[in-house]
C-alpha cells in the first residue's frame, strides 16, 4: 500500500458542521489538499482537513459518524487499483483501504445514500460501501458511460454527470440502480450538491443556488475558496436535511433581456424589463436595488440606492453619465419599508446592467460678419459627446422655418453653409432639433 501523510487527525468532524453547510476539496497554493465546510447561512469557511497530498483521491465523503471516506487509489506494481479509504488510525499519515473496487479509477464519486451507506461510482461500475460492515457490493455497470462527475440527490432522485469520453452525450443524467441504468435528464451542472432539496453550485463563482428549471442563480456566499486545480470535489454534509435555508418557497423574479445593457440618454428614468414573476410569502417584500459591481461585495453596504418598482429615476449626485451599474430584484421578509437582507430565505436575481449617456450637445458660433458670394455664411459647430455625430436643424427668419437639414460629422467640431433666400438682408437663426451621437440616440 501506497502511503500518504498528513498534518491533521481525521475522525469526529461532525462539530464543525451546521445544518446546511456543503464541503469543497481542492488543492492549496502549496500544492497539498485541503476540505472545508462551507456554511451557507453565514458563509463562513472552516478547514475540517488539511495537508492532503494532491491526487490521491477522486472525490470523499463525510458520513454521519465522523470520519472522511476518501475514493481514492492503492498500488498494486505499476496499476493503481480504487480503494475506498480512510486515514488509517493505527498508522497515522497512512492510507487504510477498506476496500477494494472494479473498474480504473479514471473517473468516480461517491454519495452518502444513508447513515451507513455510500454509492460509489467508477468509470462505467456502480457499487455500495457499508461503512458498518466494510463490504462492497457491485449493483452493476453502464458500458460507455465513462467520467463520472458529482452525484447528488433531487426531488427524490439520484444524479450523476457524463463529462469526457464514453459513447453517452456530455450531461447530467437520473442514475436509477434497480436495475442500473441512466435516464436523460435537463438538469444541467457537474458540481452541483443536493442540500435539503435545493441544488448548490460551488464550484462557480460565488456559491450559489441553481434553479433546476429556469437555471437561475441564487447568489449565497461570495467566498474565494482555495486554488482550484487539481482535486476538486464536491459533498454534502450529513446534516444538510434540515436547517434554516430549507423549505424556502421565496423567489425574486426574472428580468428579460438580462444580458443586454439598458442604456438610455441624459436623465430619463429607466425602465427595467422586469417579468413580474414573483414568488412571495404573506410577510415577504421585493425590493429593486442599485449596486456599482456584485452584489454581494460587501452586501449589503454596496447598495447605492432601493426602489419599491422596477423603474430607477437618475440621481445626480449619485450616479455618473457612462458608468455601470446592476441592479438586482431582491425578495426577503418585509422589514418596514424595506426588507430584511439577513434573512435565510432572501432570494436574488440575476442582474441587469444599466447606464446612463450624457445627452450630446451643440454650439453655434457665426464664422465671419463678412457673407460670402450669393448671401451665404459659414458657421462653425463643436459638439460634446462621441462622434460621428448627426445634426438635425431648422433655418429660421422670425420663428418661420426657411429649410431643414441633416448632416453627419466625424469629429468634434465642423461648419454648415447657411444661405438666406434670395433677396433677404437681415437676421437668421439656426436651431438644432435633433442631435445623435455614438452612444446616445436622443435631442439635444
Amino acid at each position: 500500500m501506497k502511503s500518504f501523510f498528513f498534518t491533521s487527525v481525521f475522525c469526529c468532524f461532525s462539530f464543525f458542521l451546521n445544518a446546511q453547510s456543503v464541503l469543497w476539496g481542492a488543492p492549496t497554493e502549496l500544492g497539498y489538499g485541503q476540505i472545508i465546510s462551507i456554511d451557507l447561512l453565514t458563509c463562513t469557511e472552516t478547514v475540517i482537513a488539511d495537508n492532503l497530498p494532491p491526487g490521491n483521491f477522486l472525490d470523499f465523503v463525510l458520513m454521519p459518524n465522523g470520519i472522511i471516506y476518501f475514493l481514492g487509489g492503492t498500488q498494486s506494481g505499476s496499476t493503481i487499483v480504487p480503494a475506498v479509504s480512510i486515514p488509517d488510525p493505527a498508522n497515522p499519515g497512512s492510507w487504510l483501504a477498506l476496500a477494494a473496487i472494479p473498474g480504473p479509477p479514471l473517473g468516480g464519486g461517491m454519495l452518502a445514500l444513508n447513515d451507513s451507506i455510500i454509492l460509489i461510482t467508477t468509470l462505467d461500475v456502480v457499487s455500495t460501501f457499508n461503512i458498518n460492515t466494510n463490504e462492497l457490493i457491485v449493483l452493476g455497470s453502464i458500458p460507455g458511460f465513462s467520467g463520472f462527475g458529482e452525484m447528488f440527490f433531487y426531488n427524490g432522485q439520484i444524479y450523476t454527470t457524463q463529462s469526457n469520453g464514453g459513447s453517452y452525450p456530455n450531461g447530467t443524467y437520473i442514475l436509477n440502480l434497480n436495475p442500473v441504468s441512466l435516464t436523460p435528464s435537463t438538469i444541467s451542472g457537474a458540481f452541483l450538491v443536493g442540500v435539503c432539496d435545493q441544488l448548490i453550485d460551488i464550484l462557480e463563482y460565488p456559491v450559489q443556488e441553481i434553479d433546476p428549471v429556469t437555471g437561475a442563480a441564487n447568489p449565497l456566499c461570495d467566498i474565494f475558496t482555495s486554488n482550484v486545480g487539481g482535486f476538486i470535489s464536491t459533498a454534502a454534509s450529513p446534516f444538510g436535511s434540515s436547517g434554516p435555508l430549507c423549505d424556502c418557497d421565496t423567489d425574486s423574479g426574472t428580468f428579460s433581456n438580462s444580458s443586454q445593457t439598458i442604456t438610455v440618454c441624459g436623465n430619463t428614468p429607466i425602465t427595467l424589463p422586469y417579468n413580474n414573476d414573483p414568488t412571495l410569502q404573506a410577510d415577504d417584500g421585493l425590493v429593486f436595488v442599485v449596486t456599482s459591481n456584485f452584489i454581494l461585495t460587501n452586501f449589503p453596504n454596496n447598495i447605492l440606492a432601493v426602489f419599491e418598482d422596477p423603474i430607477i429615476p437618475f440621481q445626480p449626485g449619485l450616479f455618473e453619465p457612462g458608468e455601470y451599474y446592476y441592479v438586482y430584484a431582491i425578495a426577503a421578509n418585509q422589514l418596514g419599508a424595506g426588507i430584511d437582507y439577513t434573512d435565510p430565505c432572501r432570494e436574488i436575481s440575476a442582474p441587469v446592467l444599466i447606464r446612463w449617456d450624457e445627452a450630446p450637445a451643440v454650439t453655434f458660433t457665426q464664422n465671419t460678419q463678412n457673407c460670402a458670394p450669393g448671401g451665404c455664411q459659414s458657421i462653425e459647430v463643436a459638439f460634446t459627446g462621441n462622434a460621428p455625430f448627426t445634426l438635425t436643424y431648422e433655418v429660421r427668419i422670425n420663428n418661420v422655418v426657411q429649410s431643414t437639414a441633416t448632416q453627419v460629422f466625424n469629429s468634434q467640431s465642423g461648419s454648415l453653409q447657411i444661405c438666406p433666400p434670395a433677396g433677404y438682408t437681415g437676421p437668421m437663426e439656426v436651431v438644432s432639433t435633433l442631435l445623435l451621437d455614438a452612444e446616445c440616440s436622443c435631442g439635444p
